[in-house]
Order: C-alpha cells, then structure tokens, then sequence
C-alpha cells in the first residue's frame, strides 16, 4: 500500500513529538538541571568569599567554571557541566519545537520563542565551558560582556536607548522572578505529588529565596545598564559578577552580600530539586 504524501507527513511528525518527549530527552534535561545547580552552588561559594575578604575568581558562571578546573575532580565536573548544559539546550530545543501544545496563538509562540532562546544561551553555555576546560578560553566573564554589548549597541544608531532598553528588560526579568518565588509559582512544574510533606516545604524554601536573589541581581545588572547609557559610559554597565561585588561597596555591604550568597546557594539546591522532580513536558 501506497502512503500519501500528507499520512508520510503526519507519521514523521508524529515520530518527531515522540522522540522529543522521550526518556533520554528527559534524562537530558535533568542533567542539565544539575549542572545548572553546580555552577549556581560555586558562584554562591565565590561570592561569599568575596564578602569575607575577597575572591581572585570571578563571582559569575565563568568564574564557576574556572574554580572547578583547578583540580582533576573539577575538571570532571566541568566536563559533566559541558554535557549537562548541551542537555538542557536539547531539551528546550525540542520545547521551542513541539512544546507548549496545549497554549493558544500568541502565548503558545511567546513560550515557544523563549525556550529557543534558553536552548542557544545554553547551547553556548556548552560550547565555552568546553572551551575553558580545553584552555582555549579567556573567561572574561559577565563584567566584560556587558560592557562590550554596552559599547557595541551605543554605537548603533537610537543606540543608548537600547542599552536602556536592555536594562529596563532586566528590571522586568528580575521582577518576574522575585514575584515567582514569593508566590511559589514554580512549583507548577514540579512532580509536587511525589514529594514527601517535608520535601515540599524544604523545595518551595530553597525556591522561593533563590529566585529573589537571583530578582535582586537581574534588577542590579539592569540598573547598571540604564547607568552606562545615561552617562554614555559603556564601562559602567556590569554583568553578575561586578553586581555582586557592588553590593559589597555599599552600606551594610557584607550583609548583603551574604545574604545573596545564599540565595544563589538555594537556587542551586532548588536546581538539584528540579533534577529530580521537574516535569520536562512543561
């Protein structure tokens, strides 16, 4: 029997949806979590010695990285964090294609368009932790790339106001997850049901100060972004790393810190949380 083009269609469309909800998709994804989870506990460690007298690492994902690589457990984990987040870029790949079928027009191609975003920030991700533990990489860090996409888009035209854009889009980033946290809307993708009564309360804890500190810090970069275009000083705009170390500069400094520090430590314990319980099909 002869199939027609549109039932080949269907079938190979099928098959695809298939593949993208399958065990590996999903083992991938969690493996991706954890790595996130890694990356999250260190900058939170670099960050809190940063607090108590300074760091020669940088309190950023780079930074991470570079810490881990000083030994050979660390080069291991890296590695491990490589492949984590190539993972965690497949699995929102395969979301921005066939995910978020149950969603309507607009809101359906917004997530979709979103995690195709995740997918290349991760898949790059991948690509410069790899580069690092290769020593191929400078690991310039947050800091410097801020400031070079701050001087890169002052130089366009209407320039410092997409710089101000930039930073009032990570106010709104920040925002949206502090308001995440204090509501505990995250758990609306956790497997909650299989979580014992302690679990539960111990995740939604740990997600809930995590995600406001990590609202704090988006909110800090996008100050300094609005900073650096209203000065015309591209230097000025700082990225995870210099956000941190500015709150150390200020009043009650190392308090603060401190106390972001350990909200970046919840949100990767949160991370390792989502390992296990997250529902990949959200």
């Amino acid at each position: 029997m002869t199939l027609s083009a549109p039932s080949v269609a269907h079938d190979a469309k099928t098959g695809a949806r298939r593949a993208a909800h399958s065990p590996w998709i999903d083992r991938m994804a969690r493996f991706g979590l954890a790595a996130r989870g890694l990356v999250y506990v260190v900058i939170a460690w670099i960050a809190a010695q940063i607090a108590f007298g300074g760091s020669g690492q940088q309190a950023d994902r780079q930074g991470a990285i570079h810490t881990l690589t000083s030994n050979g457990v660390g080069k291991v984990l890296v590695a491990l964090a490589g492949v984590g987040f190539a993972g965690y870029a497949l699995w929102r790949l395969t979301q921005a294609i066939w995910g978020h079928a149950s969603d309507d027009g607009a809101k359906k191609w917004g997530k979709r368009g979103f995690s195709l975003f995740r997918a290349g920030l991760y898949g790059w991700f991948a690509v410069n932790t790899f580069l690092i533990l290769a020593g191929a990489s400078s690991g310039g860090g947050s800091d410097k790339s801020s400031r070079t996409w701050s001087s890169r888009l002052m130089g366009q035209p209407m320039g410092r106001w997409l710089v101000v854009a930039v930073g009032i889009g990570f106010i709104i980033a920040g925002a949206v997850l502090a308001w995440r946290g204090v509501t505990t809307k995250f758990d609306k993708h956790l497997k909650v049901g299989e979580m014992s009564a302690g679990m539960e309360r111990a995740v939604k804890t740990v997600g809930l100060f995590g995600n406001v500190a990590r609202g704090v810090i988006f909110g800090i970069v996008g100050v300094f972004f609005i900073v650096a275009a209203a000065t015309f000083e591209p230097h000025k705009a700082r990225g995870l790393d210099g956000s941190l170390r500015a709150l150390a500069d200020g009043g009650w400094g190392q308090v603060l810190l401190v106390a972001v520090a350990a909200g970046l430590a919840a949100f990767g314990l949160y991370s390792f949380a989502e390992a296990r319980y997250r529902r990949t099909d959200s």
